[in-house]
């Protein structure tokens, strides 16, 4: 079980890794507008303020284009960059041909079952299924999930699904439940993991009698 942070945010990125169980991190051009800076400097930015794998999504839509931008996307740092590609014909193209150099690949917006047979024939090493835009449009995307993780056992296939487009925590619960091999999540929602009140209650309670014991003992003292 794989755990990627789904942001081009430092900030964010520097907390997250620094707590020490993050795999990776994944971008997305909607996610690289948030940062604000180019996408050259977001890259390295990440790349040094991260550890792992940082998947980053090519915008072209021509085989030939989307192979000159994942190269250059790859000479940041070629054993760190995964190419993120949608599940288009050409798209799944480039990832057959990037996939003879071993380099990582993941097929993104992926919405339904075809998509992933697809990807994961191509040889994919992850697909990115959006739940909540699923979701949204009606589709149970945790029987999606379920369904593309029994047809890739059942073929030996080593794509990973690697969810992505979660709303709330309960949503990464149910599809890692289904049998997703990895998610990637916003910041909000990593920390929404930690969160609980009875926690904070009782580490509350523990504080509170620890200062009780102490000054029970320098009374006995």
């Amino acid at each position: 079980m794989d755990l990627f942070l789904d942001t081009a945010d430092i900030e964010q990125i520097k907390q997250g890794f620094d707590i020490g169980i993050l795999k990776g991190v994944t971008t997305n051009p909607s996610i690289l507008l948030k940062a604000g800076k180019s996408r050259s400097d977001t890259i390295k930015a990440i790349l040094e303020n991260s550890n792992g794998l940082l998947f980053v999504q090519t915008v072209s839509d021509k085989y030939r284009d989307i192979m000159i931008e994942a190269n250059e996307l790859l000479s940041f740092d070629s054993k760190r960059i995964g190419i993120k590609i949608p599940v288009t014909p050409d798209g799944i193209k480039a990832i057959q041909e990037l996939k003879k150099s071993s380099v990582k690949t993941l097929a993104t917006a992926v919405f339904s079952t075809s998509q992933a047979i697809i990807s994961a024939i191509a040889g994919a090493d992850y697909i990115a299924p959006y739940i909540n835009r699923m979701e949204q449009n009606g589709i149970d995307a945790i029987e999606v999930i379920e369904e593309i993780r029994n047809i890739y056992e059942m073929n030996c296939f080593e794509t990973k699904i690697l969810a992505a487009s979660f709303r709330n925590v309960e949503q990464v619960i149910r599809t890692i439940k289904a049998g997703a091999h990895s998610v990637t999540i916003s910041y909000e929602l990593f920390c929404d993991m930690f969160n609980n009140y009875l926690t904070d209650k009782s580490i509350k309670k523990f504080a509170e009698d620890w200062v009780a014991l102490n000054e029970k003992i320098k009374i006995k003292q």
